[in-house]
């Protein structure tokens, strides 16, 4: 009996691997960075627009050419699927030159999926910063930060922060943020940020940026205790007030 019990052991075996290979699906890639020099936004056809992916919390460093932009080091980051005080990810290129004749535009957008938190009542947070190595009297910088509650991957969902566009024509740094209150997320949603740069000929950049969740304060319950305290100590002071006025 136990000889047939070994002989059955192999099959089984055999099938729950084969099921198991069945059921697996390959890695999602949950951050990428797709450009593109026509598309706004970029889209990830033809696949040279996406520059770099990852399935865990950064990318890789994309160094290239891409039409008459010179980039170094563009990279992302995600924490994916968030925690339950913030989402988030962000972004970097440490120079962005354009080493054509005349004035180009490069569209940059960069996305992560998977946050299931936080969610609720909430905030959509965007910022972007860095320098003017080389200025351009044409140069152009338009940043904004999106949440798709489908989920999607590099998408304008239909929350939007708001479109900032900070100076980058004079030589020096520069940074602009914008909050946008009062979402109401639920799992699973996606962050994705979108650049679109304009450079003069020779002009020269670098960013930093950044596109946060967070939760809407709500007082704690010993905070709220101690307000109402305070409110039933003020309200007992006036009526105490009046009657010694009305003495």
């Amino acid at each position: 009996m136990f000889y047939c019990f070994r002989r059955l052991i192999s099959p089984i075996a055999a099938m729950v691997a084969i099921l198991a290979m069945g059921l697996a699906t390959p890695a999602r890639a949950d951050l990428e960075i797709w450009a593109s020099l026509t598309q706004n936004p970029p889209t990830n056809s033809p696949s040279s627009n996406v520059l770099e992916t990852s399935s865990g919390t950064s990318t890789g460093a994309f160094t290239g050419t891409i039409g008459t932009f010179s980039i170094t080091n563009l990279s992302a980051g995600t924490n994916s699927s968030g925690t339950l005080t913030i989402g988030q990810e962000n972004g970097s290129t440490v120079q962005l030159t354009n080493i054509g004749s005349s004035t180009a535009t490069i569209y940059i957008s960069i996305g992560s999926t998977g946050f299931t938190q936080p969610v609720g009542s909430t905030s959509l947070f965007s910022a972007i910063g860095g320098s003017v190595t080389i200025g351009g009297g044409t140069n152009a910088l338009t940043y904004q930060s999106y949440v798709d509650p489908t989920n999607g991957q590099n998408t304008l969902g239909s929350i939007a922060s708001g479109a900032v566009s900070p100076g980058i024509t004079a030589q020096g740094s520069y940074n602009q943020s914008v909050t946008k209150p009062g979402l109401s997320l639920a799992a699973t949603y996606s962050l994705t940020e979108l650049l679109a740069v304009t450079l003069a000929s020779g002009a020269e950049i670098n960013f930093s940026s950044s596109t946060a969740v967070t939760p809407t304060a709500v007082p704690e319950p010993s905070s709220m205790a101690i307000a109402g305290l305070g409110a039933l100590g003020m309200i007992g002071y006036g009526l105490r007030r009046r009657k010694a006025l009305g003495a």
